[in-house]
């Protein structure tokens, strides 16, 4: 079990020490509320709130309220480490978080405001995150200063998605929901290509273990090609079976990577150990869309929620519960209950993707016991790491 301070919270100070700690909460509770609402919207009729096209509200906030947010926390936490220069945090780091908090707002507010101004509030964010963490990067000189170009990218997503809105064009707002989902599952294959084995061979190192990930000339190169690729082949418009062809080597060559990579699951861990599995549905996911593309099976019609629920999620999961504990002082070591929220975040991917068909489950039972897992395992989450990353750090040191 991590060591957790049972005194009470010392300070509001203490959630402005870094920037995992406020963005990793609000990544937590965003999770909770979005599909909370989603659900009581397609089950019950209950109103989201704004005005938005209720598909398109429940993309968003899920990528900008639960992604978005956990990628600022990991930014903002990784840049001082990597380049050793000051973190954000006090007031320039509440700042920074009240203006994630007012895109909420204002696009809950979105049928008393005017679109542009929701627009506006909303699309600041992620120029401001990307001014915070230039300084440090360029005057380093640290190859991640990459890192840049996918958040103006994001940015750009992020804009033509409110264009599309103004315009009332769903279909190209959608488009651009997904060329952002894209874009953090490149994330994913180039960060987790650097953490995956670097904290598999810390962890089995500690056991003793002998281990070293294995690795094959240029495969990672050719792995986040073929991951751009695939995430331009639907905007450029390219062919179905070309674009199948692209997603079916993109999966092969993500499934090598991690075959390379593989270890004792049971001796590394549940917190590295995670990573592994989470990362394992990214090949399954784009294997899934290649067939859903070619095929058009009853089960591989929800690919898209593979990919962001059991990865882009599970990998959220993954990262914010190692990051809280090691950067609050804390051991390296998942409570059961945390262990009990992968493993509900994993069942809620698996009954949305597989639950009509192979499961034969009806379509509202699916929806809601993937709703239920979800919420469960965020609020588990939410329950255990809300007061560690609301409390100074367990060895007393400042962050």
């Amino acid at each position: 079990m991590p060591s957790v301070d049972t005194t009470a919270i010392d300070s509001p100070i203490a959630v402005w020490g870094y920037g995992f700690r406020p963005f990793f909460l609000g990544s937590g509770i965003a999770a909770v509320l979005a599909v909370g609402m989603w659900i009581l919207n397609l089950m019950y009729g209950v109103p989201l709130p704004g005005s938005w096209p209720p598909v398109l509200w429940h993309a968003h906030e899920l990528l900008h309220g639960v992604l978005i947010a956990a990628l600022a926390g990991f930014l903002l936490t990784a840049v001082p480490n990597w380049t050793g220069q000051n973190r954000l945090h006090g007031a320039r780091l509440a700042g920074l978080t009240g203006l994630w908090v007012a895109g909420r707002l204002a696009i809950s507010m979105a049928a008393l405001l005017p679109p542009s101004l929701v627009a506006l509030v909303d699309c600041a964010f992620l120029p401001v995150l990307a001014l915070a963490i230039a300084k440090p990067l360029f005057a380093t000189g640290h190859r991640n200063r990459m890192l840049l170009l996918v958040l103006a990218a994001l940015f750009a997503t992020q804009c033509v998605f409110h264009l599309a809105l103004i315009r009332h064009d769903s279909p190209t707002a959608l488009l651009a929901v997904h060329a952002a989902l894209n874009l953090l599952l490149l994330l994913v294959t180039v960060i987790g290509g650097r953490i995956i084995p670097a904290f598999t061979t810390g962890a089995l190192q500690r056991q003793g273990v002998a281990y070293a990930p294995r690795t094959v000339p240029y495969l990672g190169e050719a792995v986040v090609l073929l991951m751009i690729l695939q995430g331009l082949a639907e905007p450029c418009g390219l062919s179905p079976g070309i674009t199948a062809l692209i997603c079916a080597l993109a999966g092969l060559a993500q499934g090598a990577r991690l075959v390379l990579w593989r270890g004792p699951l049971k001796k590394m861990g549940p917190l590295t150990a995670v990573l592994h599995v989470v990362y394992a549905l990214l090949p399954l996911g784009l294997l899934l869309k290649a067939l859903a593309i070619t095929t058009h099976s009853a089960s591989t019609a929800f690919w898209w929620h593979l990919l962001t629920i059991g990865v882009l999620a599970g990998i959220v999961l993954a990262v914010m519960t190692r990051a809280s504990l090691g950067h609050t002082g804390r051991s390296l070591v998942a409570a059961p209950s945390t262990v009990v929220a992968y493993a509900l975040l994993l069942l809620a991917a698996l009954l949305r993707v597989f639950g009509l068909a192979p499961l034969h489950l009806s379509y509202p039972l699916a929806l809601g016991l993937a709703a239920l897992a979800w919420i469960s395992a965020f609020g588990l989450y939410l329950g255990v790491y809300a007061p560690i990353l609301l409390r100074r750090r367990a060895d007393g040191r400042e962050g």
